[in-house]
């Protein structure tokens, strides 16, 4: 079947959904933030896409990439927060 430029470019928008909805609803319930990781996985398939030529929207994969990434690296901020806590080495 042959490749049409762009056929593939709801991945890299439903990376950035779920990068920002998590960011978003993470704000109020933190263990939402783990969206961030399925988030990075939709991204880096949605890149393979753009590289591939199946898709043409780099900028929104990237979008969704950033966003996801940020969305986990505040989860495993907090994470590890909580875990210095409750070890009693940081106090609070």
């Amino acid at each position: 079947m042959p490749r049409v430029p762009g056929e593939n470019n709801g991945l890299g928008a439903v990376s950035a959904a779920v990068g920002l909805a998590s960011l978003l609803l993470g704000v109020v319930v933190p263990l939402l933030l783990l969206g961030g990781f399925p988030g990075i996985w939709l991204a880096v398939r949605a890149r393979r896409r753009v590289i591939d030529g199946d898709a043409s929207n780099p900028r929104t994969v990237l979008v969704g990439f950033f966003t996801s990434a940020a969305a986990a690296a505040l989860f495993l901020v907090l994470l590890t927060i909580g875990v210095l806590r409750s070890a009693g080495v940081v106090g609070g």
